[in-house]
């Protein structure tokens, strides 16, 4: 002190290392869930993530679900049973995903349906295309031909799967028509005088348009109720 006086104290300090924050994670598709998966050695008490867009959580192993592709820096901080903390921080890439599309033609009962894949992605390219026809029938061709054992409407599934990874889908109804049913009736007639020919067909899809009659002899007419 100012008097020249001197007296010493010592303590025993204990330096307690710093955790060695880690974690894995898999990187995935835009949209999709992120699990993190925390790692980090010892008694940690405490966990604070930071996602890199603009979320955080404090569990130990949190998913998350980001809304666009892109690069994030993605850091977690903990804190051990000592109340030391230390942090880290890794880069995820978000890849975008496929946008799922198609077209389908109107097709008659036992005649292909046929369809064509219109599905874009930004990244990469398709590489798989998954077809469900709606009626137990699939492909694995970018565009295939179906042919339907009856009408009506299915609901037909496309899952398309880009270079990185990533997937979507789209489920469209598909309208397959019924056919028309033919039927006619005609009046007994002698050698050379007129045999008229009545047409009953019906159709249950619009209506009949056109008719091509064959009279067995080489002859033909394309009217609805011919004579011959």
């Amino acid at each position: 002190d100012t008097a020249g006086c001197t007296q010493a104290a010592s303590h025993l300090v204990t330096m307690h290392p710093l955790p060695l924050p880690s974690f894995i994670f898999q990187s995935t598709c835009a949209d999709s869930t992120v699990n993190f998966i925390d790692q980090t050695p010892g008694s940690i008490t405490q966990w604070l993530w930071d996602f890199g867009d603009g979320n955080t959580s404090t569990i130990q192993n949190p998913q998350h679900t980001y809304a666009a592709s892109g690069t994030y820096s993605v850091s977690l901080q903990v804190t051990n049973s000592n109340g030391c903390q230390n942090d880290t921080s890794q880069v995820l890439v978000l890849f975008d995903k496929p946008t799922a599309a198609f077209t389908a033609s109107v097709a008659c009962v036992g005649s292909p349906t046929i369809f064509t894949d219109q599905s874009t992605t930004l990244s990469g390219s398709i590489v798989a295309w998954n077809w469900n026809f709606g009626d137990g029938g699939q492909s694995n061709f970018q565009n295939p031909q179906h042919i339907y054992a009856n009408p009506g409407t299915y609901l037909v599934t496309l899952v398309v799967s880009n270079s990185l990874g990533c997937t979507d889908s789209i489920l469209l109804p598909v309208q397959v028509l019924p056919l028309p049913e033919a039927g006619f009736n005609f009046s007994n007639a002698c050698l050379g005088t007129g045999t008229q020919f009545i047409d009953q067909s019906t159709t249950t899809n619009g209506f009949i348009s056109s008719w091509l009659w064959n009279f067995g002899d080489s002859n033909s007419s394309n009217q609805q109720n011919p004579i011959h």
